[in-house]
């Protein structure tokens, strides 16, 4: 799969990347270019530390992979070869989950191929991003909860990593200790081992966060969001403006929660997730059943109703990644006396399913970002585009560039000179993705004497920006 992907694809997977370049370069935990203000409070001077708003797990692979193998290989294939070789595991992983639910080991063997395979995650288990990793720790922690249960200090420790490796992965892996936090009646010790352990894992980075100091508006830029376009403002959005708009809130929220819906069927495998819930539900006694499905309530509760906005935005499905292959697990373990009464029929059929939903991840992937990457390489191969350069998509932009980029302030024209004087930009640039702030500029119903254009035909418009 890692053969067909020639880039990163999106904004998260080219920000991981370019900071773990940077890392495995020599030149420190850093990024040159501007994503979100929230990593550039008061506009600082570049570069300026990375990973202010994400967490770290997915870059320090990629660097790592980039050390070890970056003699032989480019730096991308260096780090899709970290991430493949960590996404290899959640076929052995899944495996053993479902023989702990009680499968045999056909049908343990099919669990974990369907889940290796991914089928609509297919792709994301090659991406440079969080998926993979968190796949393979989720699914760790959730084989160890029996363990946990019987108070084993192995699987304590077992699931203490793997839950540390969960909040490193994600800025919402913590609600991954859900599982283990089901099991305090059953063995209390080996629960707030497990937890301690995790705390232990996870600390040194927040160390780091306290020791550069926390952005102002952090959470409120993750939860307080009226419109997404907030997410990207100079200044974070504020409680008093969350408020004032809660008409607009609530109307996001109940408009959230069908895509949420179909977000977890797609990570889920589509039908295998209903069946995966039936079943947790069903035995809910026992402790894999019990931890999986309190993960995936809460993970589908918190995004849906607090980080709403990111939800339907990639967070949601982000998120989920830890439980898909229980999911997988779960499903094919409670429709095991139907897939042996069709005579191995209905698993090969899973099987083939799984691998044309991967075909089809594919093609989608490969439609909506590698036409957007030739775009954007045409116009920066015609000498239009100089930088520093002001655009939505920054990570992106500046992978292609190979020059520094700055995000495009949501507030509109007037922040953007202010940007632009203070990095000395020298280009704008305005995708179909652009923010509202900048509907007049994109279609020429407004211009302004310091913004030359360049090129306003096309889906991408430049203006030489001409600041003195």
């Amino acid at each position: 799969m890692i053969l067909l992907l020639t880039h990163p694809g999106y904004s998260d997977a080219y920000y991981y990347f370019l900071a773990a370049h940077r890392l495995a370069s020599g030149q420190g935990l850093t990024i040159d270019f501007i994503w979100n203000f929230s990593e550039a409070p008061g506009m600082p001077p570049l570069p300026i530390p990375a990973l202010r708003f994400w967490m770290p797990l997915a870059t320090a692979l990629q660097s790592a992979g980039i050390v070890v193998f970056g003699s032989f290989l480019d730096p991308l294939r260096a780090a899709q070869l970290a991430i493949a070789l960590v996404a290899s595991a959640i076929t052995p992983l899944t495996y053993v989950l479902a023989r702990r639910l009680g499968a045999g080991v056909a049908l343990a063997a099919v669990a974990g191929i369907v889940a290796g395979v991914g089928g609509i995650d297919a792709v994301a288990w090659s991406s440079l991003d969080n998926f993979a990793p968190l796949a393979v720790l989720g699914t760790i922690l959730f084989i160890a909860l029996p363990g946990i249960a019987r108070g084993s200090w192995r699987d304590a420790v077992l699931a203490g990593l793997a839950l540390g490796g969960c909040i490193l992965a994600r800025a919402d892996g913590i609600l991954y200790a859900v599982a283990p936090l089901l099991l305090l009646r059953r063995d209390p010790r080996a629960v707030l081992a497990s937890l301690a352990i995790a705390a232990a894992t996870a600390a040194p980075w927040y160390a780091r966060d306290v020791i550069l100091g926390i952005p102002e508006g952090q959470l409120a830029r993750a939860a307080m969001l009226v419109r997404y376009d907030d997410f990207f403002r100079l200044d974070p959005p504020t409680l008093d403006r969350f408020v004032s708009s809660f008409d607009l809130v609530l109307r996001a929220k109940a408009q959230a929660f069908l895509p949420d819906v179909l977000t977890f069927l797609f990570a889920t495998a589509i039908v295998l997730g209903p069946i995966a819930l039936i079943a947790a539900a069903r035995r809910r006694a026992e402790a894999i059943a019990r931890g999986w499905l309190g993960v995936a309530a809460a993970i589908f509760v918190a995004q849906w109703l607090v980080f709403t906005l990111h939800s339907t935005r990639g967070s949601l499905a982000h998120s989920l990644a830890g439980i898909a292959p229980g999911a997988v697990a779960l499903a094919l373990v409670e429709g095991e006396r139907w897939l042996v009464a069709t005579r191995r029929f209905a698993a090969m059929f899973v099987v083939v399913g799984t691998i044309a939903l991967a075909a089809v991840a594919l093609v989608e992937w490969r439609t909506e970002f590698d036409t957007g990457a030739l775009a954007r390489r045409d116009v920066i191969a015609s000498g239009l585009v100089q930088a520093p350069v002001i655009v939505a998509n920054a990570p992106a932009w500046r992978y292609d560039l190979d020059g520094v980029a700055i995000v495009t302030p949501a507030e509109g024209i007037a922040a953007l000179q202010d940007v632009a004087r203070r990095y000395g930009a020298r280009t704008l640039v305005l995708e179909p993705g652009h923010f509202s702030a900048y509907d007049a500029l994109y279609d020429s119903r407004e211009g302004f004497d310091w913004l030359a254009p360049v090129k306003l035909d096309g889906p991408i418009r430049v203006w030489q920006i001409e600041l003195r």
